[in-house]
């Protein structure tokens, strides 16, 4: 959730206007240090992947009747941190994901694999630089030598 909400860490959440039909306009997310992210309810809807932005507190108002304890407009309590976090969990266990990160994870290795290589040839180009001064310094010497 931090990530999503680009924060250290989530503190509060606190939903700061929404429109006359009830649906979440603006969030204000806020971690330990006290920065703050504002977003638009559907901005925060995508990134956490919730189902509306008709929200209790931060959670989808679908699942606040599965929590036990349903969290306030406030902010949220520990029951939909908690449900959030399983939804987070849940989420990343997808086909989609699992592929998505395995692109990743070989396009990293791609990566490092052309830094690597890409080292090697400025490696490479130095030497032959030191190389074609020698030589033309060589070639300098000769030139006075013979004159």
């Amino acid at each position: 959730m931090a990530n999503a909400l680009g924060l250290i860490d989530v503190n509060r959440i606190d939903i700061t206007e929404r429109f006359s039909s009830g649906a979440v306009k603006t969030i204000v997310a806020f971690d330990s240090s006290g920065n703050s992210a504002s977003m638009s309810g559907r901005t925060f809807q995508a990134r956490l992947k919730l189902k509306s932005n008709y929200l209790v507190g931060a959670v989808d108002t679908q699942f606040a009747d599965t929590l036990g304890d349903i969290p306030t407009s406030s902010g949220f309590d520990e029951n939909a941190y908690k449900a959030q976090q399983a939804a987070a969990e849940i989420a990343s266990l997808t086909p989609q994901y699992q592929q998505a990160s395995e692109v990743a994870d070989q396009a990293r290795g791609e990566a490092n694999s052309a830094r690597g290589r890409l080292s090697e040839i400025k490696t490479n180009i130095e030497v032959a630089e030191n190389d074609l001064r020698t030589l033309l310094l060589e070639i300098s010497a000769r030139n006075r030598s013979k004159k």
